[in-house]
């Protein structure tokens, strides 16, 4: 039996059989693997950590795309930071925008995703594309225009991602933008680092919100997200047909924190 593990925490694994370990390599950045298994089809990894499954990748991208996507009025020009897999692009393309640029730093990801998970890369030869192989904080930081959305499509806050949770990143995209997400990590394994960040974020964007989803194949299975806001929005607009998990009336409910995380972000 072929079996892969995904150490989530010191004393947490989460195991999967497959049928064949399609790729596996590494990168001057990350080790990049992408297994065919049996229950969830084929995954993809960055340093062992699951990124995305075929079976339930959907529900991470449209819940860090649409809920932000929704409270836009203008959606002319996005940026995706990290992102390579095509997952997140696709949903923001499902939008009438005009350009999306997509800043990964690691050439690789992009190139086995299309070859690995085109059900998801194919995204990237919609012509509204723009590919940066190149470091998203100071592709940012030296670009001179403004973006209705910067979406953060990344690993977990260490290694190369540390910077895109710290001061100076935060305090470079809210020049760029009034509007901002990213992934959070599990507020069940992770609300101190929730709390912490939330804080951060609050100094550039001072109306976020915490929302959260249920991802079977993520550490805990409970996900978070934090939206910075420069202003209060209005509800999202409805979002595009065709969506498996997303509605603005979910998204409503997912505002509502569990009585332990609300307590841990915001008691005294």
């Amino acid at each position: 039996m072929n079996w892969f593990c995904e150490e989530q925490t010191p004393g947490l694994k989460l195991c999967f059989k497959y049928r064949e370990l399609l790729h596996s390599e590494e990168t001057p950045y990350q080790k990049i693997e992408v297994y065919d298994t049996e229950e969830y089809g084929r995954i993809l990894l960055l340093d062992g950590k699951v990124m995305l499954t075929e079976k339930d990748g959907f529900i991470y991208h449209e819940m860090l795309v649409h809920p932000a996507m929704g409270y836009l009025k203008k959606r002319e020009k996005v940026v995706i930071i990290g992102g390579g897999d095509g997952g997140c692009l696709k949903e923001v393309l499902k939008y009438p925008v005009k350009e999306v640029y997509v800043v990964e730093i690691d050439r690789r990801v992009v190139e086995v995703s299309k070859k690995y998970l085109s059900f998801l890369a194919s995204s990237f030869d919609d012509p509204r594309v723009k590919v940066f192989y190149e470091d998203g904080y100071k592709w940012l930081k030296e670009r001179e225009d403004k973006f209705d959305l910067v979406i953060v499509d990344s690993t977990d806050p260490v290694g190369p991602a540390e910077i895109l949770f710290s001061d100076e990143f935060l305090r470079v995209v809210s020049e760029k933008s009034f509007l901002y997400v990213t992934q959070s990590e599990s507020p069940f394994l992770h609300v101190d680092f929730l709390r912490d960040f939330l804080k951060r974020v609050k100094k550039y964007f001072p109306y976020p919100l915490v929302y959260l989803a249920w991802i079977p194949t993520y550490p805990s299975g409970m996900w978070s997200f934090v939206m910075g806001r420069k202003r209060d929005t209005d509800i999202p607009d409805s979002p595009p047909p065709g969506l498996r998990y997303y509605t603005p009336r979910l998204f409503e409910a997912s505002r509502v924190l569990p009585v332990f995380v609300w307590k841990r972000l915001y008691s005294p």
